[in-house]
């Protein structure tokens, strides 16, 4: 997900390497004290990363991911002056993307 801070069009500068530590460390503190496991994983979801309705274990986690998007990454993403958005909504649409639309994607075939 902080690869796709570099990538982003309205992006003029992604973060880091660095940011992407960071996120990893504050992702594990905020999920252990909301009592989260690290995948949330229910064991409804398939194992294939989808957020699924019914499965609360799978959305704690990943709206548990988001608020550490927002904590490490917010303040390292520049936007292009001409964008008429702010990071956090940069963020979102990078969460999104990861968790809702690419694994609810089409295999090829």
């Amino acid at each position: 997900m902080t690869r796709a801070t570099r990538e982003h069009p309205d992006v003029r500068q992604g973060s880091s390497v660095r940011g992407a530590i960071d996120l990893t460390l504050v992702a594990g503190e905020l999920l252990g004290l909301r009592g989260i496991s690290d995948s949330g994983d229910s064991g409804d979801s398939g194992g294939d990363g989808r957020l699924r309705a019914g499965d609360p274990g799978r959305q704690a986690y990943a709206d548990t991911v988001f608020d550490a998007m927002v904590v490490a990454l917010s303040g390292r993403i520049h936007l292009d002056e001409t964008a008429e958005t702010t990071p956090e909504a940069v963020l979102r649409q990078i969460w999104e993307d990861h968790f809702v639309l690419t694994p609810a994607a089409a295999a090829p075939g």
